[in-house]
């Protein structure tokens, strides 16, 4: 019984490739180079169509720079107080405000964006297709759906980003038009700088407002404090001059009274005449300045007005009673002007009086011998209203400054870089997307190359079964046009010099070749060679193959057996157009006979077919089995019929099952001289031929040789060199 080599013995140098070395990669691009450059022309053909139908767009850039010291034309610099993690973390900061959304609704708003073609709503590649297919109705997006949807669009065709660690800013806008591209960019960085004043200028404004009011309060309190301090001398006058023996603190105080009253009668002249001159109540203004001259011309402005509410309006005495009335205001109002500044004036100069008397007051009480809790007292209200007068100044001091601040703001930014109109599109970048184009088809087309050599195609190449064997296919066999086998195997006989025949020569010439060199000797061999033939998988050719290169063995005068030992699918005898009863399965069935093979010259008890076109003997394989092959192959009865075989012929051909449907052939391999291996043009794939052939290395532990032939190619003549003069039998007359 012979059994399968264990897999961890030593394999034949004719093992299997464990990775492809340069001249493989460049032999599998030459065979693949078709499919490689028509898979970069489509993809190159698709970038070529995108460039032709996209529209290019410009980028227009600012940019802006930012002062991180907040400028303020009324302060000191403050480099001092900044720190650098500071000022990034301000122009950080800036950056973000500039992504805000207020910013982008400030440049739709003043760019009116929400009617332009290319930002404004517009119709999508799904809403045009429903409508083509009348699928619903398209309803633009309108109130603050609309103003979102624009918004999403500029803010999509604007980058705003930080140059590196400086303090600068770059605003990029995309746009299909260039002009609208500089233009936008622009109106951004000035939207972003009109805001950052105007923020400085409110919170200006907001401080101002508060300073206004604390101001207000501020003077409530100086006229309080100051009117407590006179009305605490006013109560207390009589009291303190006759405590302090100061005649003319009285005669002050009566002055002051004189002075008050005196203030009083001007300010009710002043508001009344005021009110009069404001109500156009012309004659009471008279009374009260008590001047003749206004007396006349109140007379007349009162006959002038009831003139006109008698006249027809519209009426040339209408225009001119208008006209007359309008020269005696003016009259009136020339007259009174001076007057009321008099009293004005008066005013003024009896307030400021008034005041020098009340601090001469204040000196001569202080300095009379007063009582020390009545000096204590006036000195507590003095120092009282002080100290509310200089609050007040401080605060009237700092509402005029933070007036003059608010008037003087300027941006912490500016524009250093104004965009210009580009004058080269941004997008697309047609040399790069052709590169890239380019290189995703070369890399595809390898891909697809490389899927095709080794999943998808079949064998077409020798070099492609050196991959596997590290040895060039031994012949390329040819299909010939003949769609009937068996007109392929007469080949052989009827056509010796047919290019059909001359590969299967060339084929038994690279197993001769073989023989000699695994068995060491000038070709002699005590016994006969087995040749095993077997394929990956079925209908590669396997039989007609076999059944051929017995007929050239038994051509050439060797002693020639063919067995078909595929047992599931026997098919030789058909080739010979034979049904014999007998075959292999009777020496090896136990059932059945147990006849052995004898001389030659006994046919009759052999149960062996004879080729009518050559010497060859076939055993064939007749019957099919009731039982598993694998029993059958590897029984003691199968060995001793190789053996009884070696004994008898020269060579022994043996057809076997493929490798990779059953196991048959595993059994078989370790019991011949070599293994030949047709592989099927364009249709056995490299992987499973791969699988097949590490197989039988397995099964032999690589002790055993296994030849390759390319079969059935129908590529052209002269492809791989067999074709060289074989149009006809050569050396013959054309």
């Amino acid at each position: 019984m012979t059994h399968l080599p264990h897999m961890s013995e030593q394999t034949h140098p004719q093992a299997a490739q464990e990775h492809l070395d340069l001249r493989d990669i460049l032999q599998l691009l030459r065979r693949q180079l078709r499919l490689i450059l028509l898979v970069t022309a489509l993809v190159i053909g698709a970038a070529v169509l995108y460039l032709v139908s996209v529209t290019p767009v410009y980028t227009a850039r600012s940019l802006i720079m930012v002062d991180p010291t907040q400028q303020n034309l009324l302060e000191s610099d403050d480099t001092l107080r900044r720190t650098p993690m500071i000022d990034n973390a301000r122009v950080d900061s800036e950056v973000e405000i500039l992504r805000a959304p207020a910013t982008t609704l400030a440049v739709i708003q003043d760019a009116n964006l929400v009617t332009d073609d290319e930002f404004g709503p517009s119709l999508g590649f799904v809403d045009e297709l429903r409508l083509r297919m009348g699928i619903g109705e398209y309803t633009p997006p309108s109130g603050s759906a609309l103003l979102q949807s624009v918004r999403q669009s500029l803010q999509n065709a604007t980058t705003i980003r930080r140059i590196g660690l400086t303090h600068l800013i770059s605003i990029d806008v995309t746009s299909s038009d260039p002009q609208k591209a500089a233009f936008l960019a622009n109106l951004t960085a000035q939207s972003y700088i009109d805001a950052q004043v105007a923020t400085k200028i409110g919170a200006s404004q907001s401080a101002r407002d508060i300073l206004s009011r604390q101001v207000e309060a501020g003077r409530v309190a100086v006229a309080a404090s100051d009117e407590a301090l006179n009305d605490f001398i006013d109560a207390s006058l009589e009291e303190l001059a006759r405590q302090g023996g100061n005649p003319n603190l009285a005669v002050l105080q009566n002055e002051i009274n004189n002075l008050r009253s005196e203030l009083t009668n001007s300010e009710l002249r002043l508001a009344t005449a005021t009110t009069a001159l404001q109500t156009r109540d012309f004659i009471a203004l008279a009374e009260t300045l008590a001047d003749e001259a206004l007396r006349d011309l109140a007379a007349e402005q009162a006959e002038i007005t009831r003139q006109l509410e008698e006249a027809s309006a519209g009426g040339l005495v209408f225009f001119d009673l208008q006209n007359a009335l309008a020269e005696v205001d003016a009259r009136i109002e020339e007259r009174a002007g001076p007057q009321l500044a008099a009293i004005t004036q008066d005013v003024a100069q009896i307030t400021s009086e008034t005041e020098n008397l009340r601090a001469t007051l204040r000196e001569n009480l202080v300095s009379s011998d007063l009582p020390s809790d009545v000096l204590a007292r006036i000195f507590e209200l003095q120092q009282a209203a002080s100290i509310t007068r200089s609050q007040y100044q401080t605060l009237l001091a700092q509402f005029g400054e933070i007036e003059t601040r608010a008037a003087l703001q300027v941006a912490d930014s500016r524009i250093v870089s104004p965009a210009l109109p580009p004058n080269a599109p941004s997008a697309p970048n047609k040399r790069l997307i052709l590169a890239i184009a380019a290189m995703l088809g070369l890399g595809l087309g390898l891909g697809l190359a490389v899927l095709n050599e080794t999943y998808i195609g079949g064998l077409t190449n020798p070099d492609q079964l050196r991959m596997v064997t590290s040895h060039m296919a031994a012949s390329v066999i040819p299909r010939l046009d003949e769609k009937d086998s068996k007109i392929m195997v007469d080949q052989i006989i009827d056509n010796p010099l047919s290019i059909y025949s001359e590969s299967i020569r060339k084929l038994r010439a690279a197993i001769e070749l073989q023989r000699r060199s695994t068995s060491g000797e000038a070709g002699a061999s005590p016994e006969g060679h087995v040749i095993m033939v077997t394929s990956t998988l079925p209908a590669e050719g396997k039989t007609t193959l076999a059944l051929s290169l017995a007929r050239i063995y038994a051509a050439t005068g060797k002693a020639t057996l063919l067995i078909d030992a595929d047992l599931r699918k026997p098919s030789v005898a058909a080739y010979l157009d034979q049904a014999p009863k007998k075959g292999l399965l009777t020496y090896l069935d136990p059932a059945q006979s147990n006849d052995t093979i004898a001389e030659p010259v006994a046919e009759p008890q052999l149960n062996l077919l004879k080729d009518k076109k050559s010497p060859l003997r076939i055993l064939p394989g007749a019957d099919r089995p009731q039982i598993a092959t694998d029993q059958l192959i590897s029984s003691l009865e199968f060995e001793n019929l190789l053996k009884q075989a070696r004994s008898l012929f020269e060579i022994v051909i043996i057809d076997t099952s493929p490798v990779l449907p059953v196991v048959d052939a595993r059994y078989i391999a370790p019991q011949v001289d070599m293994i030949v291996m047709p592989v099927k043009w364009a249709t056995t794939r490299l992987t499973d031929f791969r699988s097949a052939y590490s197989i039988l290395m397995q099964a032999t532990g690589g002790a055993v040789p296994i030849v390759t032939a390319l079969n059935l190619s129908e590529a052209k003549q002269g492809v791989y060199g067999y074709g060289y003069g074989y149009g006809g039998p050569y050396g013959s007359q054309a």
